[in-house]
């Protein structure tokens, strides 16, 4: 709330400053506490039609004139200055705040460029030196050269200490696990929520998302909230309110000081959730009062009691049954209906697997009972559940809306900004651009691929949607209806291969915006067995993963803290660790140990021969190892195992590796930045090489791999 700082209160109805054309004025001030500011106050009136008026902060030179630029500015309407002889207080608010030092001074310039010498704006002054800190200067020439007086003009300047927005965004993540849920503190620990333990079962599904500083927890028949901004009045057992305050109502503590705009009550009307105004908080010693009613509701006592207890989301998230605001009266008819009249926000659907926050509001689906139907909450109110009223903002339920159900079971809800939402179906793909409110459409993208679970998708940095879907995993490019196959060719039998159901296996997709690339994991729920592929977005290739166990992805998060060091893709695991990749760890951790990591790769498989019909001799190998003197980008490198393989058939050669059938020759190469020359001779129409590491503590890099063939003959 902007405060009064620097002012002259003082001024004479005789003595002005006329403003119009090149005539300009200015009255500096000295700010004796550093602070922004907002707007100010001066004394003004009018003759003729002078035109707007517009108003500024600049800095001041040696001499105390104006000088530079505008550091703000603003402007009032000729329509709102009175005529000179009705003088009155105005406020100037500027379109962005300046900030101004202790000690330094400034000065308010004000000129009317439409005006002339019969139509000006007059600047109410004092004929004294009343203010120590500053005085007036005039200009003749539209600000290019400045008289300084000792005359003082009638100014306030207002502003606040902190800057214009001093409420900085505070990013926690969190996790829920064990039947619980966990926030990060302010020391980067992860702390449990102890009033959810139990509240809520991760045994089924389960869905967390965020909206209006609150983590919406849908789990079935259990919504939950986890509350981030407000504070909590509990009345205690007896002292329930007969009728709640309306939500925007402010209540307010004489006593204390404290004020709190209402943001929701239980339905048991005990507890009374807002967020606090005033530096000022809540006691238990003294009952509040409803201080400023915007005519919507009445609060029954009024006073009400003593609070039993104050707990402020600050120190500790609060956590409660997510319902609707229960019943209020009105005290005016804003909704509509009479005074005194009874107004009803509904209530949420019984069931719900699935949520997400789309255009300001809570959507939600899922139920068992009513597999195609989706609900949405009130725009800006998650409270309002009341599917009756006649405007754009009202909660809407699919099949009592122009945009109607989607004709298919809805496995995940996928919400692109304020621009779209995506119904993922079982075998079918829908999307709802705009508002259901408000024009909003519904139309089928596909309707013969569907999405396998709630989080099987992702949008990468460009807005393209990926998602794994009924013959293997899909992109919906931005901006576009088509749905395109990513695996058709490369892992034409991906589905058969990873044998995923969705009522064993979890999918989940994540873009991961350091490393360019989408990490796709597939998760048997029961054991953690895996079988996952990162998708690199540079190469547009598949490369394929397996964890241990115990590392088995139930989620996957890219978390953008407060603090870049922190900022990075975050895998929920199996056995309850939050993990993310080391580039500089040789090992996988598995939680109380580590275990070595066995990676591999396979050269493309080559030809030997000038055709398929002949033969090729390899009479040598070359492989150079990264790092040492070759500029190697990975630094040293350990040992690199090499396996070659030969056949007649390209096919025959790649499925002897994947079998993982003994090869023609093998062998070890050590050294970095080296060049190990490997005396081998393989006969055969195709070339396969495997280069793998499967060493505790070792990691390997090579820079390239070049061979020795020799023509031969015809195979036979």
């Amino acid at each position: 709330m902007s405060e009064k700082y620097e002012f002259n209160d003082n001024y004479s109805t005789s003595n002005v400053s006329s403003l119009y054309g090149d005539e300009w004025s200015s009255m500096s001030f000295t700010p004796s506490v550093s602070h922004y500011v907002q707007k100010v106050k001066l004394v003004l009136g009018k003759a003729g039609n002078p035109g707007d008026l517009t108003v500024s902060i600049r800095a001041v030179d040696g001499s105390g004139h104006p000088t530079g630029d505008d550091l703000a500015s603003g402007v009032q309407l000729e329509a709102d200055i009175p005529l000179s002889w009705d003088e009155t207080q105005k406020f100037i608010t500027f379109s962005s705040p300046a900030f101004l030092s202790a000690g330094t001074t400034y000065t308010i310039v004000a000129r009317a460029l439409s005006g002339d010498a019969s139509n000006y704006v007059n600047w109410y002054k004092q004929t004294s030196d009343v203010y120590p800190g500053g005085n007036i200067s005039y200009s003749e020439d539209g600000g290019s050269s400045w008289n300084i007086s000792s005359f003082d003009a009638a100014f306030e300047e207002w502003g606040i200490v902190g800057p214009p927005h001093d409420r900085i965004t505070i990013k926690k993540l969190v996790a829920a696990a064990n039947n619980k849920i966990y926030y990060e503190d302010s020391s980067g620990s992860m702390v449990e929520i102890s009033d959810s333990s139990g509240d809520f079962d991760t045994s089924e599904q389960t869905m967390i998302f965020e909206a209006f500083q609150k983590v919406v927890v849908v789990n079935g028949s259990n919504l939950k909230i986890a509350d981030f901004i407000n504070t909590c009045l509990d009345l205690g057992v007896g002292n329930e309110l007969t009728s709640p305050p309306a939500r925007g109502d402010v209540i307010t503590q004489a006593t204390s000081g404290a004020s709190m705009i209402v943001d929701f009550v239980d339905p048991t009307k005990r507890y009374i959730y807002g967020y606090t105004t005033t530096d000022a908080a809540f006691e238990t010693t003294a009952g509040y009062t409803l201080s400023s009613d915007d005519g919507t509701g009445t609060m029954d006592p009024n006073p009400a009691p003593a609070p039993e207890a104050v707990t402020e989301a600050s120190s500790t998230p609060l956590w409660y049954d997510y319902t609707a605001y229960p019943d209020i009266v009105l005290s005016v008819d804003k909704f509509g209906q009479e005074s005194g009249t009874t107004k009803s926000f509904g209530s949420l659907p019984a069931k719900a697997y699935l949520g997400c926050l789309y255009r300001g509001r809570v959507v939600l689906s899922g139920n068992p009972d009513y597999p195609h139907q989706w609900y949405m909450s009130r725009q800006a109110n998650i409270w309002d559940w009341e599917y009756i009223a006649n405007d754009a903002q009202t909660p809407v339920v699919g099949n009592n809306s122009d945009a109607g159900e989607v004709g298919d079971i809805i496995k995940a809800l996928i919400p692109y900004k304020d621009d779209f939402l995506i119904f993922g179906c079982a075998s079918s793909m829908w999307m709802l651009r705009g508002d259901p409110a408000a024009g909003g459409v519904l139309a089928e993208i596909d309707l013969t691929v569907g999405i396998f679970g709630h989080k099987s998708w992702c949008f990468d940095g460009d807005g393209n949607l990926y998602f794994w879907g009924t013959n293997g995993i899909y992109v919906i490019p931005a901006g576009t209806n088509s749905v395109k196959s990513l695996t058709e060719n490369s892992l034409p039998n991906l589905i058969e291969d990873t044998g995923a159901d969705p009522n064993t296996h979890r999918i989940t997709m994540e873009y991961d915006r350091k490393r360019r690339g989408i990490l796709i994991c597939v998760t048997k729920l029961s054991d953690g067995t895996n079988s996952n592929y990162w998708y690199d977005l540079r190469t547009r290739g598949f490369f394929p993963e397996t964890y241990p166990n115990e590392c088995g992805v139930y989620s996957i998060f890219y978390y953008s803290p407060n603090s870049p060091d922190y900022e990075d893709l975050l895998l929920g695991c199996r056995d309850g660790y939050i993990r993310k990749f080391l580039d500089s760890a040789k090992d996988d951790d598995i939680g109380v140990s580590d275990t070595a990591i066995n990676s591999y790769c396979v050269l493309p498989i080559i030809p030997m021969g000038s055709d398929g019909d002949y033969e090729g001799l390899l009479s040598s190998l070359t492989i150079t190892t990264a790092g040492g003197n070759s500029g190697g980008e990975f630094g040293d490198t350990d040992s690199v195992n090499y396996e070659l393989f030969s056949a007649d058939a390209g096919e025959v050669v790649l499925e002897n590796i994947i079998d993982g059938d003994t090869a023609r020759e093998s062998g070890t190469i050590t050294g970095s930045g080296r060049s190990n020359r490997a005396r081998k001779r393989i006969r055969g129409a195709y070339l396969g090489i495997k280069l793998s590491n499967s060493n505790s503590l070792e990691t390997w890099a090579i820079d390239k791999v070049e061979g020795n063939i020799q023509q031969k003959g015809r195979i036979k």
